[in-house]
């Protein structure tokens, strides 16, 4: 016969576990490749160029699964182009990235072009002209966009930005961080930098957002009714402003200090 003694660690060991299935149960950021055309090399000459992976879990492994890199050229598992090319032409292959998602390995794969010239040539000459685009119009959203606030432990919240930018093209948007800020009065910042690749005009990102006591405090003693969470995206000349609210009333509040 099993004694209480027994029986409560094993509740616990079971409670814990079932804590850690659900962890790696959860769903990871999707992962994706920033799609971008290869610098030409020139032929005997050394290259070198790495590929960019947005999203899904680290470490992400790439290869290539289709096709074949100019001979002399190699990619590593960081994604690396690198070596030194000994036959000119124009080379496609398709790139695969894998993530480490416990939850599920993802996948994303990228057909690419190298074109290798010949010996002597100088690369500017046939590397792709850039355009000058106009600014894109960007809207951001978050969800949710009020979240409740308790006092111990601070509490970390996860909040979902979406950005819709017309017309609906590929850019890549970035945030620095994030601000605190009550009745007026910026109370801190959060250097946590977060990339958003738009692809055909949309895209999203994730983050769990930390409130210290510290914040809550302050934002407290400025005698407002909310405490404002703000974080801007910028990129091709515009910059949107994502918003989350935490109602500073109600139980759970840390009292002002003495």
């Amino acid at each position: 016969m099993l004694s209480a003694k027994t029986i409560v660690p094993a509740l616990v060991s079971l409670a814990l576990l079932a804590s850690a299935s659900n962890a790696v149960s959860q769903a990871c950021p999707s992962l994706s490749l920033a799609p971008a055309p290869l610098p030409p090399a020139v032929d005997g000459t050394p290259y070198g160029y790495t590929i960019s992976a947005y999203g899904g879990e680290a470490p992400v492994g790439f290869m290539v699964t289709r096709g074949a890199l100019p001979p002399g050229i190699t990619i590593s598992a960081a994604g690396n182009i690198t070596g030194t090319p000994v036959a000119s032409g124009t080379f496609g292959f398709t790139v695969t990235a894998t993530d480490s998602c416990r939850s599920g390995r993802q996948r994303a794969e990228q057909q690419l072009t190298l074109q290798v010239l010949p010996l002597g040539t100088d690369p500017s000459s046939a590397a792709p002209k850039m355009k000058v685009r106009a600014p894109l119009k960007l809207s951001a959203s978050v969800s949710p966009a009020t979240l409740p606030l308790k006092a111990t432990p601070a509490p970390g919240r996860q909040v979902v930005y979406r950005l819709a930018a017309q017309p609906p093209e590929t850019a890549t948007m970035e945030s620095p961080g994030g601000t605190f800020s009550a009745g007026g009065r910026v109370l801190g910042s959060v250097p946590a930098p977060i990339t958003v690749v738009l692809i055909n005009g949309s895209g999203s990102a994730e983050e769990s957002i930390l409130v210290p006591d510290k914040i809550i405090r302050q934002a407290k003693e400025t005698g407002a009714a909310t405490l404002v969470y703000s974080r801007p995206f910028s990129g091709r000349g515009t910059t949107a402003l994502a918003v989350v609210e935490f109602p500073l009333g109600g139980e759970g509040v840390l009292p002002p200090k003495q």
